[in-house]
């Protein structure tokens, strides 16, 4: 029996967003020792580097329940590219490693790289309920990525939908509405 639209359009959309965290690539740091890793991957010591999203280093705004470790970079890994100290110590407490000490895990152990990314796609994103609640491609854009929404890097969304759309097309289902962010 043939698939209908609809589970087309979901098989579609599961296989985009991992293609897409694939084929990412996520800057690495590697910051000398006081430096922290900024939210874009550079190093610094101002509060443009060890602010908002720092990733690495002496980080001066972390969450204070997610400290960075020292000498650790939460840059993306895995299948969806986990980012962030946050992510990175809240995934490894939800299923079972130290997400905080031991980043690199994610990259280096298959079971735990898939779980990372079913973790983030069902319990700390909006992902799945973008996907199930039909509101379009564009909100699971704005769920993984919400930095490159409304202009934060438009290239990369028009990329990610050109890709999306690329593979409906020859899944010869339709795309939908609201395919960007």
């Amino acid at each position: 029996m043939g698939k209908t639209g609809g589970e087309k359009w979901v098989m579609a959309l599961v296989l985009v967003l991992l293609l897409l965290g694939v084929c990412v690539n996520a800057q690495n740091c590697g910051c000398a020792s006081g430096l922290c890793c900024s939210k874009y991957g550079y190093c610094g010591t101002t509060s443009a580097y060890c602010g908002a999203g720092c990733q690495s280093g002496p980080c001066s705004s972390s969450s204070s329940t997610w400290l960075c470790a020292s000498g650790k970079s939460y840059h993306g890994r895995g299948p969806l590219q986990l980012s962030w100290n946050y992510n990175y110590g809240a995934a490894g407490q939800s299923i079972g490693f130290d997400g905080l000490n031991n980043p690199e895990k994610v990259g280096q152990d298959a079971p735990i790289s898939f779980k990372t990314a079913v973790w983030f796609w069902m319990k700390n994103s909006n992902c799945h309920s973008a996907i199930t609640g039909g509101q379009g491609f564009g909100a699971t854009i704005k769920a993984i990525n919400s930095g490159e929404c409304n202009g934060g890097n438009s290239g990369e969304v028009s990329s990610r939908v050109n890709y999306y759309n690329k593979i409906c097309s020859q899944l010869g289902v339709d795309p939908g509405a609201n395919v960007s962010c």
